[in-house]
């Protein structure tokens, strides 16, 4: 890459032997690797001390997000496989910043193989931005399904964090089976999955369940997934909500389900929700103030169609 200080053979050498915190000018030479220099990286890199991989790693990536022409797939397609699994995390961000099909077939083999925990959250994540931003749609038959396949997976372990990503993720995917994912999870004893569910049926546009999520939020023993229930209510713009939202907002005394209904009634919208925040933004609740500052902002506004100021 034009600017590089160093080739690949001389930036390994030195991370051999004495470069301990390379800048970006120096890793540069990363940048488009061709095959010659992918060998030349393959023959050194086991060679240098694990924290200078790690090191190469975040910086790349840290690269890749401010730099769009600096082309970095071939370099995290190589580091993915990583015997150290933060330099896998970081090569697995890093293949999600790759349009190539090459590094979405490699971050699919690598989540196929992975144990450990923090990768598998990081390549959860980064499947769910994919999904997110609908480029799972224009790869090859069958991708899109390896990706909900594999989220479902993971979203069998018991491991809360990860069930939260990819419950969640999996409703940016449209498949018949993501759907059956989702319901079973909803009757979960465990709440973290109930939850989680009820984000993904958030992420998923899809106005069927509004009679699932009344029921939820009717029923549901636990203040987390009830709370939950209205977000998801917000997100797919069930309107028959909007009427609790506004009796929760000024009657319910228990903060989880204000804020639900807070963060539901900025994605509703509308004058009557408006009014309804600036009344919940009259508090000294810092967490409160903060929902309210965040619902009004997805309205768009925070001035009231009569002309008054929130404030």
């Amino acid at each position: 890459m034009a600017g590089s200080i160093y080739t690949v053979q001389e930036l390994m050498y030195a991370l051999v032997t004495e470069l301990e915190y390379p800048t970006w000018e120096e890793l540069h030479c990363l940048d488009d690797l061709r095959a010659d220099e992918q060998a030349e990286l393959a023959a050194f890199w086991n060679l240098v001390p694990q924290a200078r991989r790690l090191r190469v790693a975040v910086a790349c990536r840290e690269l890749a997000q401010d730099n769009p022409a600096f082309r970095s797939g071939a370099l995290f397609r190589f580091l993915v496989d990583d015997a150290d699994p933060q330099v896998r995390t970081a090569a697995v961000d890093g293949l999600g910043l790759d349009p190539e099909l090459a590094s979405l077939e490699a971050l699919l083999a690598r989540a196929k193989v992975e144990t450990d925990d923090w990768v598998r959250l990081a390549a959860a994540e980064t499947l769910g931005r994919l999904l997110l931003a609908g480029e799972l749609k224009s790869w090859p038959e069958g991708m899109q399904s390896a990706a909900a396949a594999r989220l479902i997976d993971w979203s069998a372990e018991d491991v809360p964090d990860l069930v939260a990503v990819t419950l969640a993720n999996l409703g940016y995917c449209g498949l018949e089976e993501v759907r059956e994912t989702l319901a079973a999870n909803l009757l979960s004893e465990w709440e973290v999955r109930r939850e989680a569910a009820l984000a993904g049926i958030a992420n998923s546009t899809d106005r069927s369940w509004e009679p699932v999520v009344f029921d939820i939020w009717r029923e549901d023993p636990d203040l987390d997934v009830r709370a939950a229930a209205l977000r998801a209510a917000g997100r797919l713009g069930l309107q028959g909500f909007l009427d609790i939202c506004l009796n929760v907002v000024e009657f319910e005394e228990e903060p989880k389900l204000r804020l639900g209904a807070i963060a539901a009634l900025g994605d509703l919208g509308g004058a009557v929700a408006w009014r309804a925040l600036a009344y919940a933004g009259e508090t000294t609740d810092e967490e409160q103030r903060l929902a309210v500052e965040m619902a009004l902002e997805r309205l768009e506004t925070d001035t009231d169609p009569s002309g008054s100021t929130f404030s």
